[in-house]
């Protein structure tokens, strides 16, 4: 989180990156990450302080009469939660330094360097009942050669029940999951529980909320369907999200 909306941020703005128990006092403006760095806050003089949400379910923080500004992951979050003069949606950039994916032909769980939980893996590769191959699931740190393997991408919840509902915490999240493949022409299915996934997904042909409706998107996909409307949807993402990295489509 910090990485993505901090660092990446801050470099793309040309801009200094702190944790709050070093932060310096000369700047004119303070993006908070997730949490809100009281020492900043209280830091003397005329400063303009922004609060950088994501999925922080502290409803105290989002009221800090402090802040000028609050930025949510989705038009969703922003709608319900908005406690601010001044609140924007504004989603996760594509910051992966990786290429368009050719010829990839493994089934990938997107996001789950810290999990999904043994038995969540366990549930979704049984009941997935993959006959072409086992699933795979992404590693820290190595983004590239998990994207290069795929065929089709699955952002899914970390719930132990896979086919249970979320929780309003979790409907919170970004969608980062779903949009990173999704710009590296990887089609992707999402989890329906996600209000910043159905935001790029309003007709909901690639989001699903049970495994059998998983195996039946890809089913379609490995058949030849859904070019059409995948294409529609990239564009959607690559609109929304513009690649910090040149990612292009070979022809």
């Amino acid at each position: 989180t910090f990485a993505h909306r901090g660092v990446s941020n801050a470099d793309l703005l040309n801009a200094s990156t702190a944790l709050c128990a070093s932060v310096a006092s000369d700047f004119d403006v303070y993006v908070h990450v997730k949490y809100p760095c009281a020492r900043a806050l209280d830091f003397p003089g005329r400063r303009g302080h922004v609060y950088d949400v994501l999925d922080q379910k502290n409803e105290n923080f989002l009221r800090d009469a402090r802040l000028h500004a609050v930025v949510f992951a989705s038009d969703w979050d922003l709608r319900r939660r908005c406690a601010r003069p001044i609140c924007a949606a504004i989603p996760h950039h594509f910051n992966l330094p990786c290429a368009p994916v050719l010829n990839g032909t493994r089934v990938g769980v997107v996001g789950t360097a810290w999990g999904p939980k043994p038995d969540v893996r366990d549930a979704l590769e049984k009941r997935l009942a993959l006959k072409r191959e086992t699933l795979v699931f992404e590693e820290a740190g190595k983004p590239c050669a998990f994207f290069n393997r795929l065929r089709v991408a699955l952002a899914w919840h970390p719930d132990a029940d896979v086919d249970t509902s979320i929780t309003v915490y979790q409907m919170e999240k970004p969608a980062e999951r779903f949009t990173n493949p999704i710009v590296l022409g990887i089609p992707t299915i999402g989890y329906r529980g996600y209000p910043s996934y159905a935001e790029y997904d309003p007709d909901e042909h690639f989001l699903c909320d049970t495994v059998k409706c998983v195996r039946e998107v890809i089913r379609k996909l490995d058949g030849g369907q859904l070019r059409s409307e995948f294409a529609a949807l990239r564009a959607r993402v690559r609109v929304d999200r513009p690649p910090v990295v040149t990612v292009t489509t070979p022809t």
